[in-house]
């Protein structure tokens, strides 16, 4: 065996030929940040269909990677009624991976995202005598990595009886969990009998030049309130419920105001959320523009009054990244639901009673109040400090390092 210091492996189930972009924006900012501790193995899925341009769909991940950091791609099954048995199977290939690997290098640890993933893992690993980090970046004792929702009633919970299992694997055999948001701890406590210390807050990683001194100045933005220019920019699935949002800014117009509504994205809710714009005659106020790569974000961004996230009813808690980073670059943030204590109505964000046309009216209305604005930009940078690189790399150094 050749030995390696610092060779770790992340698991990560995520389909790079997919559409819907966050997922694999999390992952290679995670991955990034762990190769600058040694070398780092990144296993990510690729619908089979897709096999032939992996090659495009990696550069379409990656861009520009450190030479330390390597991807290693794995046909994934996401088919609806199959996509348990795709996690199953995915789990068992990145197994093999990890005893080639080990074999070859000589693993230091492996971190795992993904319930199903991580229980199948955390025993081939503690076989080797390798730890193990179950990053539970969904909200844990759930089963939402499947899109639960999609199915009829009694698949669905058959599937979160599964789903609930592998968390609990995951969580009891894990040597260390990282969450993603504060309460994430509280709620692991409260279903699973772990010790507390191994549960670790890791947030995801913000890009650099979202903090940027160009876009972060502590000042209040100046924008022109006579029109008001929301912006969304990220994937459209059913995550998220634009009907509401929509016929708010139909119910604005009507009265007078001058508001827009800038989408940047793609998904499987693209088309119905152009046809209800178009069924209002809202094309000049809401425009669907094709998705942006990331550095461009901000350029966007910094010109808007406000940006969105219109949460569906069917996802219960969770943290956006998109808002993290729009509170990053001073931009305030409106969102639909509060699926997490990090968001606080008037102090870091503008949180909706309820996902309603009339809430949103009343949100969009509130922008106009230039001491609200000010006071909801100073809460966003010090809530997207938890996000800053510098100090999550320090928190992770501590674990792997």
């Amino acid at each position: 065996m050749t030995n390696h210091t610092g060779v770790f492996l992340v698991v990560s189930p995520i389909d790079i030929s997919s559409r819907i972009l966050g997922p694999s924006n999390n992952e290679i900012e995670f991955a990034k940040a762990v190769s600058v501790f040694g070398k780092t193995y990144l296993v990510v899925g690729i619908a089979a269909a897709n096999l032939k341009s992996k090659s495009t769909h990696v550069i379409r991940l990656l861009g520009q990677f450190p030479s330390n950091l390597s991807v290693i791609v794995l046909p994934i099954l996401a088919r609806k009624y199959l996509s348990l048995i795709g996690e199953l199977l995915f789990s068992t290939e990145a197994c093999l991976v990890l005893m080639f690997l080990h074999m070859r290098f000589g693993i230091r640890k492996v971190i795992v995202r993904g319930n199903c993933e991580a229980a199948i893992l955390s025993f081939m690993s503690h076989l080797m005598g390798l730890p193990l980090i179950y990053r539970a970046i969904s909200t844990p004792i759930s089963a939402y990595e499947l899109g639960v929702f999609q199915y009829p009633k009694p698949v669905q919970m058959l599937l979160m009886r599964v789903m609930r299992f592998f968390d609990l694997v995951a969580l009891t055999r894990a040597d260390v969990i990282f969450t993603s948001s504060p309460s994430a701890k509280d709620l692991i406590l409260s279903e699973v009998s772990v010790d507390k210390e191994k549960i670790v807050l890791m947030p995801y990683f913000i890009p650099d030049f979202f903090f940027s001194k160009r876009f972060s100045e502590r000042e209040p933005l100046e924008t022109d309130l006579r029109k008001i220019a929301l912006t969304y920019v990220g994937s459209l699935n059913e995550f998220y419920d634009f009907d509401p949002l929509i016929s708010a800014i139909w119910g604005l117009k009507n009265l007078g105001y001058k508001v827009e509504l800038d989408i940047y994205g793609d998904g499987p809710m693209l088309e119905s959320v152009s046809n209800r714009a178009a069924k209002l005659d809202l094309q000049g106020e809401i425009r669907i523009h094709s998705s942006i790569p990331r550095k461009r974000v901000p350029l966007i961004q910094r010109s808007a009054t406000a940006t969105l996230i219109p949460y569906s009813n069917r996802l219960q808690r969770g943290v956006s990244l998109k808002s993290i980073e729009a509170m990053a670059m001073g931009v305030p943030v409106i969102v639909s639901k509060r699926t997490d204590s990090i968001y606080v109505d008037g102090e870091n964000c503008i949180v909706l009673q309820d996902n309603s046309t009339e809430s949103w009216k009343c949100a969009i209305r509130d922008l106009l109040n230039s001491d609200l604005r000010h006071k909801l930009i100073v809460g966003g940078f010090e809530t997207a400090d938890m996000f800053n690189r510098v100090r999550l790399l320090a928190t992770l150094k501590s674990q792997i390092a």
